[in-house]
């Protein structure tokens, strides 16, 4: 059928709970397999927006007043 392939999947879960469970030296945030790139695009996106804001504010504060 069409949706055989998301609906008959086997059972991941207990490889997943071994690999989150281990004892290891990473935070549980940090464990996932794509955490790192997520966490990456997230601090990307979080300077990213300082220093838009920051750049803003310069302009504001720079700019001299018109009529």
């Amino acid at each position: 059928m069409l949706l055989d392939s998301l609906v008959n999947r086997p059972n991941r879960i207990p490889e997943r709970q071994r690999a989150f469970q281990a004892a290891t030296h990473l935070p549980v945030y940090r464990r996932g397999k794509y955490s790192n790139v997520l966490l990456n695009i997230y601090a990307v996106s979080m300077v990213a927006g300082v220093v838009t804001t920051l750049g803003g504010i310069y302009a504001m504060v720079t700019t001299k007043p018109g009529k």
